[in-house]
């Protein structure tokens, strides 16, 4: 069972490495910027079919998203 300390994405750090905002992913996702607000402090996490469309959206692997390193892609 995960505490709510823990954390369990990645989505705003990536927004930062990809100078990106929360309201431009929440205008993406067509959800209210306070949603991605909450994803982003890991106070709750998003639902699996939101999850691909981050994935999309900062073109990056689905592990990326999760606690720990980015995974570097040859392109």
């Amino acid at each position: 069972m995960y505490q709510q300390t823990d954390k369990l994405n990645r989505i705003k750090a990536l927004l930062c490495l990809q100078e990106k905002t929360g309201g431009e992913l929440a205008k993406y996702l067509n959800c209210h910027p306070a949603t991605v607000s909450i994803w982003c402090q890991n106070k709750r996490q998003p639902r699996l079919n939101k999850l691909a469309m981050i994935v999309k959206f900062l073109k990056v692997h689905p592990g990326d998203l999760m606690q720990g390193y980015v995974i570097r892609h040859k392109n």
